[in-house]
């Protein structure tokens, strides 16, 4: 199950990065507006974008090939493509929609791992996991409307709606662990554990209407030392409880 695991990752972080590459190539026109983004390799002309289609075609066909070493991974790798194909064509340019789409890519993430190490993954963590990815996007998208982002389909998001959204989005993810570690899980002590997320979440959401780095959620993580600590904590108790308890 660990080595299965371990290719099943492989396997979605180099479907991940495909989706990149064309998401990328279809963005190029506005990230060549866009103050950071226009730096990037194709937005700047560094890469062609018939290069970067080649280079995400191939990364696919690695995807396939190394999922299928475990081939309980391969239809969710298939779904995922499928997905990352309508996100960047159309549904990236639907209001609400895009977000929920970019959340859905983390639940067929939470969906591949339970058939790989045959654990079905139960209502609660799939719904936790939908709203708290859901949670990290709106904190982006909210840093982008407020900031200079080219993104077109910010223009249909009244500034009382992008307000309001980021507030909600927390709320949904701390009443869905809260219940998630009372009644859908078998670990009685998991319930304690909601104090890391409380601290966290609110943490984020702090970060998120003080501007605080969170249209850059990879280099939030790591650049702040009290979101990284409660992460790293809840990660260690609940470590212990399901492993030594």
């Amino acid at each position: 199950a660990f080595w299965a695991t371990v290719i099943s990752f492989v396997a979605f972080s180099i479907a991940a990065s495909a989706g990149y590459s064309i998401n990328d190539t279809f963005d190029c026109a506005e990230d060549r507006r866009h103050p950071t983004k226009c730096t990037r390799p194709i937005a700047s002309g560094r890469v062609s974008m018939f290069t970067a289609s080649l280079f995400a075609f191939a990364l696919g066909l690695v995807a396939v090939w190394t999922a299928s070493f475990v081939p309980a991974v391969i239809p969710w790798i298939g779904l995922y493509f499928v997905l990352s194909y309508i996100y960047t064509t159309f549904a990236k340019k639907i209001p609400v929609i895009e977000f929920i789409a970019v959340a859905a890519f983390y639940i067929i993430r939470v969906l591949a791992g339970g058939d790989v190490i045959q654990v079905p993954a139960t209502g609660w963590l799939i719904l936790t996991t939908f709203f708290a990815a859901l949670f990290v996007t709106v904190g982006k998208r909210y840093a982008e409307a407020v900031g200079t982002s080219t993104r077109s389909v910010l223009r249909y998001y009244p500034p009382e709606f992008m307000a309001v959204l980021p507030a909600v989005t927390a709320t949904l993810v701390l009443v869905s662990y809260a219940l998630y570690s009372l009644i859908g899980s078998t670990r009685p002590g998991l319930v304690y554990s909601n104090i890391f997320v409380l601290v966290g979440v609110l943490w984020y959401l702090r970060g998120i209407y003080a501007r605080d780095g969170v249209e850059h959620p990879d280099k939030k993580l790591w650049s702040d030392s009290i979101l990284l600590f409660t992460i790293v904590c809840w990660g260690l108790y609940v470590f212990i409880l399901f492993y030594f308890t």
